[in-house]
């Protein structure tokens, strides 16, 4: 595994201050930018020795994306550069927490009623992009932040238009497939991962027999109704606005599910 570069490398004028992610292609860094004088994020290309085009490519996609959804949802693209047989780019470093820092870091307790209201602003936000044209692919709770008041979301590095082929396809596991398809049925399934997740953070087990999550989590027939749909276990959603009608529009009940 490719070790990242210590606090206080220079590339250019922006100074590493620390490793804040690592992925397939690469590596983020906070870091300070001394000629604008703000802190930023540097994403920098893993060194391939036969991938090199490609990963530039990702790079150059994820740069021209951004640009296209260019709204506070998402980080801004302010640099994109090569250096020394690297792509570099760099984004606004965006405010907010994970839900996987808040889930596992902050143990943070998120009810049926949160979980769904959550669900409901990630959607939204990612309407915006898929009436792009632009599907994510990575939509899980590392990628997804809150703000207290507002969702962002970040690394489109798996991103793709809507018209292009992964000729890899086939050679992914059964739930890769379901999570790298470019379709939008792919953010729509990852979307019933990131709510199963925020449920399962106030889940307190009552036995240790391993059980599926229907048998597990004490959710109304509502919810149930929408994971199942983006699981594709039921007739899927077609288009996010479709699971965004059906949040707004079902009937809530008596356990005031959704708000």
């Amino acid at each position: 595994m490719e070790r990242p570069q210590k606090a206080g490398t220079m590339i250019k004028h922006y100074e590493i201050k620390q490793c804040i992610g690592m992925g397939s292609y690469g590596i983020a860094y906070q870091a300070f930018d001394h000629e604008k004088n703000r802190l930023v994020c540097l994403k920098e290309t893993r060194r391939f020795r036969r991938d090199v085009q490609k990963v530039h490519r990702s790079f150059t996609r994820e740069c021209e994306m951004l640009q296209m959804i260019d709204v506070d949802s998402f980080p801004k693209v302010y640099d994109f550069f090569l250096d020394k047989e690297r792509s570099y780019l760099v984004l606004q470093l965006m405010n907010g927490k994970t839900f996987e820092h808040m889930i596992f870091n902050e143990k943070v307790l998120i009810e049926e009623q949160q979980a769904f209201y959550y669900l409901l602003q990630v959607s939204k936000v990612v309407q915006i992009f898929h009436n792009q044209g632009i599907v994510h692919r990575d939509l899980r709770i590392p990628n997804i932040l809150w703000d207290g008041s507002n969702v962002r979301i970040i690394d489109f590095g798996l991103a793709r238009y809507n018209y292009e082929k992964d000729h890899r396809i086939n050679t992914y596991s059964e739930d890769k497939k379901l999570m790298r398809q470019i379709s939008y049925r792919s953010d729509l399934f990852a979307l019933g991962h990131f709510v199963l997740f925020l449920l399962y953070s106030s889940y307190v087990p009552t036995s240790k027999k391993q059980k599926s999550w229907e048998e597990e989590l004490d959710i109304s027939g509502d919810s149930r109704y929408i994971i199942r749909k983006l699981l594709l276990l039921d007739e899927p959603f077609e288009h996010i606005s479709e699971l965004i009608s059906t949040l707004v529009n079902l009937d809530r009940g008596s356990r005031n599910v959704f708000f």
